[in-house]
């Protein structure tokens, strides 16, 4: 082997160990948005139960519900 083949081998395998330390890092990052999107889905399903409670006390209010669950106490 030549001292330019030596030298292209080692370009070649620092080249690849850099290729596979950012491949790890986009998988660390890849993991850390699927926690944070888990985390925004089930903040979101819970404002999503919240407004349905809401909207049903509201319409029970309006329906009367409320003045006769009060008479039933």
């Amino acid at each position: 082997m030549t001292k330019d083949d030596i030298e292209r081998l080692n370009r070649m395998e620092w080249s690849l160990n850099q290729t596979i330390t950012d491949v790890k890092e986009l998988a660390d990052t890849s993991n850390r948005l699927k926690k944070t999107l888990y985390g925004i889905e089930k903040t979101l399903i819970q404002l999503k139960w919240f407004a349905i409670g809401m909207a049903a006390l509201y319409l029970l209010d309006q329906l009367g519900m409320t003045e006769i669950i009060n008479l039933m106490r």
